[in-house]
């Protein structure tokens, strides 16, 4: 394993997050240096000339001196290093595998930590707290030496619904967060024991609890509504009222991963010879546009920066995915939160009411759901040019009191489709389905359930594994693809 050591200084983003979180330390009392860990192939030592090919890719040109193998805090009193989860290859590991190829540097896997020195040993805690995201970074207590993480893969189990019955299936249900609803608890009931005559597994019914969830599947809102005897329209055939009634310039809608509204003839320059080098020629197109918004609320409460940032980047997949392929072209952010009550800034109209514990306070949520949905679309290209911001707590005339404990993020996309790809073909017998994109990892796969669940019914530590954590780097990949 080699380790190298880059002298750096702490950004914006952590000098805020220690000050939110009060934590007594100065900025210019910490030193900060970034800690590069590289695995090679068949663990081999890279050679001199190797060795400078890494040195030119991780080193500052401002800073010659400033990369090492030797660690720039020596005379630190005490050393706090926050890296990866070890289980989780990060963006980083992908890029710097593929510079490997490029440059001919046998790079079998590579991470990058940072390591804050501080003066007062007894800050290392509250450091961490600040800076660390629980599932997805550890606080390494010693330098790596290998990246074998320890962890043992989550046990299955049988669920004895055959001895056990129903209390059984309520019992997992609850301790696993799954939010089956008792209608379908009966049905899965019904299908293990009369008709499938055995016991599931933890994993069935942990599938079951993503894929048959209100996030998934709709079902309340394509449910049958009765009110006094007379049945109304569901909640999607009103939501898809004003649509039908009127589509006008609609190409598409709620059939397709964005809306389509009818566009214009214009100019595009496109590549002569499309993935080779080439001249662009100006070509005239009928191009339309496309629109695609969706809300992120639940995770966006539960981990703002991940939350948000995955909001934007789900709507410029969407953007992407209409048809047989768009492109996306800017952003629009919408948020609204309780009373932001901001250290040495009250206002008048805010009083003691704070936000329950189980959700970020309305300025955590504010400050990094802004930052998220900002930054990935900046990793991608893609620049957020407007939107709203709301901050609200109301006292009723009752005495009660509204404010949004859990928050609206809305993301919201725009992009162009062009005519030729307006409609995506069907599928034929032997076609092969390839799946391409980032690693994937437990992380996020509990958010159809999550969020279909009351806020604070779930455990802290399931709620923040059911956020996703975002990769824009690879989606950026994928979007060039």
């Amino acid at each position: 394993m080699l380790t190298l050591h880059r002298r750096s200084a702490l950004t914006p983003t952590e000098t805020t997050r220690l000050k939110m979180d009060g934590v007594p330390l100065r900025p210019q009392d910490i030193q900060v240096e970034d800690c590069f860990y590289i695995q090679t192939k068949d663990g081999r030592e890279l050679s001199p000339e190797e060795h400078a090919k890494l040195a030119d890719f991780l080193g500052e040109t401002y800073d010659p001196g400033g990369l090492s193998p030797a660690t720039f805090l020596g005379d630190c009193p005490a050393v706090v290093e926050i890296g990866p989860e070890l289980s989780f290859e990060t963006p980083f590991a992908t890029t710097m595998r593929t510079l490997g190829t490029y440059i001919d540097v046998p790079i079998a896997r590579a991470e990058a930590a940072r390591r804050y020195g501080i003066r007062s040993p007894a800050a290392q805690a509250g450091l961490v707290a600040a800076l660390q995201d629980p599932m997805t970074q550890a606080w390494y207590r010693q330098p790596l030496r290998e990246f074998a993480s320890g962890g043992e893969p989550e046990p299955w189990f049988f669920v004895p619904l055959l001895t056990r019955g129903l209390p059984e299936l309520e019992a997992v249900n609850a301790e696993e967060a799954l939010a089956i609803n008792p209608d379908d608890l009966r049905r899965f009931m019904e299908l293990f024991v009369s008709v499938e005559r055995r016991n599931p597994t933890s994993v069935e019914l942990f599938a079951l609890g993503q894929t048959n969830s209100e996030h998934s599947r709709h079902s309340i809102f394509n449910a049958r509504i009765f009110i006094g005897g007379v049945e109304l329209p569901s909640l999607m055939q009103t939501i898809k009222a004003p649509w039908k009634a009127n589509p006008a310039n609609s190409l598409k809608a709620f059939n397709d991963d964005t809306s389509v509204i009818r566009g214009h003839s214009i100019e595009l320059l496109l590549p002569s010879n499309p993935g080779l080098p080439g001249l662009l020629s100006r070509a005239l197109r009928l191009v339309h546009r496309t629109l695609t918004s969706e809300t992120h609320n639940w995770p966006t409460g539960e981990a703002p920066y991940p939350g948000a940032a995955t909001g934007t980047l789900g709507c410029l997949r969407d953007a992407l995915a209409g048809g047989r392929g768009g492109r996306h072209l800017a952003a629009l952010l919408g948020m609204m939160v309780g009373n932001l009550h901001i250290p040495g800034y009250g206002q008048p109209w805010e009083d003691g009411r704070r936000h329950p514990p189980i959700v970020a306070s309305p300025l955590d949520i504010l400050v990094w759901g802004v930052k998220g949905a900002i930054d990935a679309g900046n990793c991608v290209g893609i620049p957020l040019i407007g939107g709203y911001l709301h901050a609200i707590g109301v006292e009723l005339s009752d005495g009660s009191y509204r404010a949004p404990y859990k928050p609206v993020m809305q993301a919201t996309v725009t992009g162009i489709l062009e005519n030729t790809q307006l409609q995506g073909g069907d599928p034929q017998p032997d076609m092969v389905v390839v799946q391409f994109g980032g690693l994937a990892y437990p992380v996020g796969v509990r958010g159809s359930s999550a969020s279909s669940m009351m806020s604070g019914s779930a455990s802290a530590e399931r709620s923040r594994a059911a956020v996703q954590r975002d990769d824009a780097e690879m989606q950026q990949r994928v979007a060039r693809v």
